[in-house]
């Protein structure tokens, strides 16, 4: 059987939840019309972090929240939580340390 929802029109409060935690811990956020019309939510967040503001892009891929989203910061500092070539974040903890 083909699903026909979209995920955050199956479950809008997963969506709420999220925004709602964003906006919680201080960052804005917009969501691109045309990644929504395509079936996936793309949010371009905004954050200032130790006196420099950061834009940040966040898919959500059409498959959530069975696949995780991804988050990319173009001019985000490099170091091992952030490939150099795509500007994706690593937003999982380093077990070893």
């Amino acid at each position: 059987m083909i699903h026909s929802k979209r995920w955050y029109e199956e479950y809008p409060e997963r969506l709420t939840l999220e925004l709602t935690n964003l906006e919680r811990f201080g960052y804005q956020y917009k969501i691109d019309p045309t990644e929504q019309n395509a079936g996936r939510i793309k949010l371009i967040l905004k954050k200032e972090f130790a006196g420099t503001s950061y834009e940040f892009e966040v898919i959500y891929p059409d498959a959530y929240p069975y696949f995780v989203c991804s988050i990319f910061c173009k001019y985000f500092p490099d170091g091992r939580h952030k490939n150099f070539y795509t500007g994706q974040l690593c937003t999982l903890k380093n077990p070893f340390t």
